[in-house]
């Protein structure tokens, strides 16, 4: 929270001395870029629709060797069953 006076003082000075063409400039880039992360993550089909952790939260994206213990499976869980 120290920081807050110091991200004050800077928009602060933004705000009063830069131009207004390079302020409109600057927000209308970052609005493009906000944009364009929305497209991007509408065709990247994230699934969100689906229950349950992302497959790599679950282990499941790398090869599986035989033998080797999930990260869920219960020798490793601390939950007594």
């Amino acid at each position: 929270m120290l920081i807050v006076p110091f991200v004050a003082v800077a928009v602060w000075l933004v705000l009063w001395r830069a131009k207004f063409s390079a302020i409109e400039n600057v927000l209308g880039l970052m609005g493009l870029a906000l944009i364009a992360f929305a497209v991007a993550l509408w065709q990247a089909r994230p699934g969100l629709g689906r229950p349950g952790p992302h497959p790599v939260a679950r282990g499941e994206a790398r090869a599986r060797e035989p033998g080797r213990p999930t990260p869920t499976s219960p020798s490793r869980c601390s939950v007594p069953r």
